[in-house]
């Protein structure tokens, strides 16, 4: 792997062991190479981080780029995202919550269009499986040239807000000072 990898992809691990094997099938798939993984175990009660490294054996292309940091007591998701965040040392930064899966050319897409358009940050639509129904969410079509406030008020207020459809420049979060608080990770 690279010095600096083109995304980092930080994932709070936490009691997820009956959903965590999809969600980490579906990003060691990326059709993009160049990106590094760190795991957070929040101390989770469970084989969470066991399922991650036994779908890894799998993928040993991936081996060399997966990072394994642990707390030693639950904090929480917003503190395992900083966690990740502080260790990460990708040119983008994106999370995924260890319950989620992504389409295996997801990060390819974002990385490729947040270079061809010079992007601080790019953002897509997403999709929402509640058990028995899917559902397709649409995010605001914002013209963040002609006017970034806006657009950001546009995004910020649309019925979903979400950290994990982002791909973000890290120097936006570390110029910024900018990191997750709260139990639901929002960022300030």
């Amino acid at each position: 792997m690279n010095v600096k990898p083109k995304i980092s992809v930080i994932v709070p691990v936490y009691n997820v062991e009956k959903h965590v094997e999809k969600c980490v099938r579906s990003l060691f798939g990326q059709t993009l190479g160049d990106i590094q993984y760190i795991f957070i175990d929040d101390a989770s009660p469970d084989r969470s981080i066991e399922k991650i490294k036994e779908v890894l054996r799998e993928y040993p292309q991936r081996t060399s780029q997966c990072m394994f940091l642990k707390h030693t007591s639950n904090k929480g998701v917003a503190a395992a995202r900083n966690t990740g965040l502080s260790a990460s040392t990708g040119e983008y930064i994106t999370y995924c919550d260890s319950d989620d899966w992504m389409t295996s050319n997801r990060l390819e897409q974002m990385y490729t269009a947040a270079i061809k358009n010079n992007a601080d940050i790019v953002y897509g639509d997403f999709t929402m499986a509640y058990g028995d129904r899917i559902e397709e969410y649409r995010l605001p079509d914002c013209d963040w040239q002609a006017d970034k406030t806006k657009a950001l008020q546009a995004y910020i207020t649309f019925g979903w807000t979400t950290i994990w459809n982002l791909l973000a420049r890290k120097d936006i979060y570390t110029n910024n000072n900018i990191f997750s608080i709260g139990g639901g990770g929002k960022l300030l």
